[in-house]
């Protein structure tokens, strides 16, 4: 196949030559006409093969074969990617729209650059603390940024050795300092790191918040501890931090007891203003993708979210794809929340590795739960005819797997979504935006007036003045059946400081009974 050569330039949009052919598949050609910067611009930016917007290598074909032939073959299976915006799609967008601030950034550092990000680094002993290395004497590891790719000798990481010095000894890596933006005063940092010390050894992370400009010492405030069996691995790790005013994050690594020849290792430092997602690192995917001939099945850890509902994740790997879903899990919270869970958005994430979190395009799913559909969006108690099952030491109930979200392997080269043979998944669980207001119209469209239908359980071996006081109780008022679809709902009533009330039998969701 000859291709049909394009090397004139796209109007002004580039300084190049476009670095890619039309092969002679190609038909609806107008759609490849060009246009000058008065029609279209790309905002300065350079060629981007990322970019949401580019075509695909198939795109208007004549079902003959490609039509686009990238001159760079290691593009030529991304371009026409729907995963997210790319990182020049993101700066063209802010440049048209002349917006110069970040609404959830706040801060990025690999160490790669001699300034260390603004960050300082403190300790109490001369040449004992935080260093920024290109690797570890003893154990293999090198910088996370790069992992998996030729180094380019600008490669560093900041590692703490606690192979001397005496216990409790310690070191502080602070960073500059920042101030939220936004109203919901939430954080979330996240880094990577790599314990190779003592199970004693500790990497404490702290913030301290700064009450006003005359404050110069700020209070220090300790978010999450890291400790234990030392792992040799890079891991990712999330910490909240809802700092309500100016701070700055500081990471402590302190010496335990014991002997140690190692330490703690940090890189890829990323702060922003969301909420912190649960993440399941799947240690060797490349391996399991590689030796899968049919089958295999791996578990998540049980997650909470922020108000109180469990879960858990399953991936499922097959030949040419795999798969995510997700399902309830009984918790300590059950009997205090409202079931079926109401309008709730999950969201599952393939990460794209990329050391910087603006860079990412990771792959992402949503869906809501919605307590009016018998479907994979209905998430009902897994109490109330779930399997009971042991997972770790727990007998815990499980309902349905939901929600499957299935992924091409072709497109984990797409992006580094595998990293060092590792593979990540983010998962949140939020209340959607009107949620609230969802949950009263359904409310309200289910309530039932169940005034005539009313009748005592057994009520033939009651006697006539226990008949007619019930019927008294429930003659003036209405029975409110919550988020139940049956047309026949069995309660049983009780008194309770003078008053009325109700319970489901079978289950843990109560209705009550009102004035009209």
């Amino acid at each position: 196949m000859m291709p049909n050569e394009r090397s004139a330039i796209l109007g002004d949009r580039w300084d190049i030559p476009i670095p890619y052919e039309l092969a002679v598949n190609l038909r609806h050609e107008s759609n490849f006409n060009k246009y000058n910067e008065s029609e279209s611009t790309t905002q300065g930016t350079p060629y981007d093969y990322y970019s949401v917007m580019h075509y695909g290598k198939n795109a208007f074909s004549n079902r003959k074969g490609i039509t686009i032939i990238t001159k760079h073959p290691e593009f030529q299976d991304v371009i026409g990617q729907h995963l997210d915006m790319s990182e020049y799609d993101v700066i063209e967008l802010n440049k048209l729209y002349k917006c110069n601030s970040f609404i959830s950034f706040l801060d990025h550092c690999s160490f790669d650059d001699e300034s260390l990000c603004e960050m300082s680094v403190c300790s109490a002993a001369a040449g004992y603390g935080w260093q920024r290395v290109k690797s570890v004497s003893g154990i293999n590891v090198t910088d996370h940024t790069y992992l998996g790719k030729e180094q380019n000798g600008t490669s560093f990481f900041m590692h703490f050795s606690t192979e001397g010095g005496n216990e409790g000894d310690a070191a502080r890596l602070e960073s500059k300092t920042m101030t939220p933006k936004r109203d919901c005063k939430v954080q979330c940092l996240q880094f990577y790191y790599y314990h190779s010390g003592n199970e004693s050894d500790q990497l404490n992370i702290w913030i301290r918040e700064y009450q006003n400009d005359t404050d110069s010492r700020g209070t220090l405030s300790c978010m999450d501890q890291i400790k234990g069996l030392p792992s040799n691995y890079w891991k990712l790790h999330h910490v909240p931090l809802n700092a309500n005013k100016t701070f700055q994050v500081v990471f402590e690594a302190r010496k335990g007891a014991g002997n140690s020849s190692r330490g703690f290792s940090l890189d890829d430092i990323n702060i922003s203003e969301t909420e912190c997602p649960h993440t399941w690192q799947i240690r060797d995917f490349e391996k399991v993708l590689n030796n899968t001939g049919s089958y295999s099945l791996t578990y998540s850890p049980l997650y909470y979210s922020s108000d109180g509902y469990r879960f858990q994740a399953s991936l499922s790997v097959y030949q040419n794809n795999f798969s995510i879903s997700v399902r309830p899990v009984s918790g300590a919270y059950d009997d205090q929340l409202q079931w079926p869970c109401p309008w709730r958005q999950i969201t599952l994430e393939m990460l794209d590795q990329n050391p910087h979190i603006q860079k990412r395009m990771s792959s992402e799913q949503s869906f809501t739960t919605d307590p009016a559909l018998s479907s994979s969006s209905y998430w009902d108690n897994p109490r109330n005819g779930g399997n009971q099952v042991i997972i770790g030491n727990e007998s815990v109930f499980v309902g349905t797997w939901v929600n499957t979200y299935y992924i091409n392997n072709y497109d984990l080269t797409r992006r580094e979504f595998i990293k060092g043979g590792d593979i990540m998944f983010l998962f949140s669980m939020q209340v959607t935006p009107n949620g609230e207001h969802l949950q009263n119209k359904f409310n309200q469209e289910k309530r039932r007036n169940l005034t005539e239908k009313v009748r005592p359980v057994n009520g033939e071996t009651w006697s006539f003045e226990a008949i007619s006081w019930f019927r008294s109780k429930v003659q003036s008022k209405t029975l409110y059946a919550r988020l139940y679809p049956e047309v026949v709902v069995l309660v049983e009533l009780f008194m309770e400081k003078g008053k009325i009330g109700a319970m489901r039998r079978g289950d843990s969701l109560s209705v009550r009974l009102a004035q009209k």
